[in-house]
């Protein structure tokens, strides 16, 4: 198998980092409004228990996570654990 080109993996390093940061910045705006998550997964009720989960939830009815999740998963991710 060959080797990828230097110059493409620096490209694709650096869109990974960016898209990281984006990520970042989204979790700091969103903890800064209140928010300990932006999706809801199975483990929230025991992480944040009942009452917290069930606010949590209620404040993410218009928060759109879906471009994220599919972008991870068509890229081999998994993300299997949201909204379970």
């Amino acid at each position: 198998m060959s080797k990828l080109d230097k110059e493409f993996v620096a490209v694709l390093n650096a869109k990974i980092a960016a898209a990281a940061d984006a990520i970042n910045e989204v979790m700091e705006m969103a903890e800064a409004n209140g928010l300990q998550s932006l999706i809801y997964t199975q483990w929230t009720t025991e992480w944040l228990g009942k009452e917290k989960a069930k606010t949590l939830h209620d404040q993410l009815e218009d928060v759109n996570v879906s471009p994220l999740e599919d972008a991870i998963s068509d890229a081999g991710w998994s993300i299997s654990s949201s909204y379970c």
